[in-house]
């Protein structure tokens, strides 16, 4: 550890001396001054873990030099020396603020004893000193953390509902002083969706955004506050009912625009809004009103259609390569045809032209390195492939519009010989639905051109569905299909 040393003498021989005297202790560093003003100039542009200071010297002597540090609350140790019949001095400068003294001139014995040790102390007890300043201050900063993360929200930094209930019972000792006071009850839609469509990061990174935009209509003496996982409650003491409302559509015209610039990941909110006038009504109770008329809000826009689930799920598909070159359009071709080929009830039609458009809807759910990779897949990257199909069914389970038909798109992938995934259905234990998705899929794939197969003829095709009968596929719903296809006009001439 290297030590820096000041040394102020008006006297050289007596400075060469002490400077001697330092050389032997390790890691010090001596610098030399001749009076007190040229030491309290060296001090304020340099760093010093110990001042040897004489007491008698011209221009600015060392008691002025000690009044003026003391006033300047220094934590430098100071070491003071005079003549050795100026005791008074000494103790004067000790009660100045200094730390240890030796007399001169330097005997011996002081020379080789008393002065080393007397300055290894102090450097010891400034060292230690400013450890336990260190320590301190970083404990400090820790108390400091932990009582903001105590009443805050981690992910976006608003107060958090430990922050809300305090502030609450504050409120409420004298709740006539925040009169009127409004509350907003603020939920995020689909979060989970996106979660299960683009992770959980992508789902943090919306309510930073969300959090954002919340926070934008409203003062510093507002209490925003994340709640929980997708709730959000605004508290606005002296605000009456009809600002609340603005503050309300304030934020959805925010929301329109984010959403504008931002189409692939919109954002969806649903809001309510109570105020209380009463003194004897409780804060929570205008709370519980306000997350009532929140989640009428939440029904008015699923009834509407208003929320973003399958404008996000399309953009989201169009970007896959199945979408972007007609695959969804084909299937869903495909799925009328054989509809009507086997005169199947509407009901049924209608849930196989929906699957045929969807079935591979949670591959937006799986990284482009192993949806679009080109050579083979590792057992793991296969694994992950697989895993479309249950993201799908959550997403479908979650989504009005695609509800019924959410256990279709978690079996599509199931063999009739019962060595499909994910649940190893054999034969109709299989919904039938799934049974001709899994035809028309494979039927598709083979010819049209992907990137990871060369394009078949018709006949090619057919003799690989035959192949796969009863094993992958259904054999009366290859029959049916093959049947199907022959009987078209536009095929004979194709085969």
């Amino acid at each position: 550890m290297k030590y820096n040393i000041l040394i102020a003498d008006d006297i050289e021989i007596n400075r060469k001396l002490i400077k001697a005297i330092l050389k032997n202790i390790d890691g010090v560093i001596v610098q030399e001054v001749d009076n007190g003003k040229q030491a309290l100039e060296f001090m304020s542009v340099n760093d010093i873990d110990l001042l040897i200071l004489d007491l008698m010297m011209p221009k600015m002597d060392g008691f002025q030099v000690l009044r003026e540090l003391k006033t300047m609350e220094n934590e430098i140790p100071i070491i003071v020396y005079s003549a050795i019949d100026e005791i008074d001095s000494l103790k004067l400068a000790l009660d100045l603020g200094a730390y240890d003294f030796f007399s001169k001139p330097l005997t011996k014995e002081q020379i080789s004893i008393v002065v080393p040790l007397k300055v290894k102390n102090a450097l010891n007890v400034y060292n230690q000193r400013k450890q336990l300043i260190k320590t301190n201050k970083r404990l400090l900063k820790e108390v400091e953390r932990v009582k903001y993360l105590n009443f805050h929200d981690s992910l976006t930094e608003l107060y958090n509902r430990t922050f809300l209930d305090v502030e609450v019972e504050r409120m409420e000792k004298d709740i006539s002083r925040f009169l009127p006071l409004s509350i907003l009850s603020i939920d995020l839609n689909d979060l989970k969706i996106v979660n299960d469509i683009f992770g959980h990061r992508a789902g943090d990174n919306l309510i930073k955004k969300a959090a954002q935009i919340i926070s934008k209509p409203f003062r510093t003496v507002d209490i925003i506050t994340r709640v929980g996982g997708d709730e959000f409650c605004v508290i606005l003491p002296k605000v009456t009912r009809n600002i609340a409302i603005e503050k309300k559509e304030e934020i959805l015209s925010l929301i329109d625009t984010y959403n504008l610039q931002n189409p692939v990941l919109p954002l969806s909110m649903a809001i309510g809004v109570a105020t209380s006038e009463d003194e004897r009504e409780s804060i929570y109770s205008t709370y519980q009103l306000a997350d009532d008329r929140m989640y009428k809000h939440k029904n008015l826009q699923s009834i509407n259609g208003k929320n973003k689930v399958f404008e996000l799920i399309t953009k989201a598909l169009k970007k896959r390569d199945y979408f972007a070159q007609g695959h969804g359009d084909r299937m869903v071709q495909g799925a009328e045809e054989i509809a009507d080929f086997l005169n199947l009830p509407i009901k049924v039609k209608d849930s196989l032209t929906l699957l045929a458009r969807i079935h591979d809807m949670g591959k937006i759910g799986i990284p482009d390195e192993i949806l679009f990779k080109e050579g083979k897949l590792t057992e793991q990257e296969y694994n992950k492939i697989k895993e479309h199909s249950r993201i799908g069914y959550n997403i479908a389970k979650r989504t009005r519009e695609f509800y019924h038909i959410a256990d279709f798109i978690l079996h599509h992938h199931e063999r009739y010989d019962g060595n499909g995934y994910p649940s190893k259905l054999k034969g109709e234990d299989i919904p039938l639905e799934c049974r001709i998705i899994s035809v028309l899929d494979a039927y598709d794939s083979m010819t049209n051109e992907r990137s990871y197969n060369k394009v078949l003829s018709n006949s090619q095709a057919f003799k690989e569905l035959k192949k796969n009968s009863g094993t992958q596929f259904d054999p009366e719903i290859v029959a049916a299909f093959i049947e199907m296809k022959l009987s078209s006009q536009e095929l004979k001439y194709n085969l």
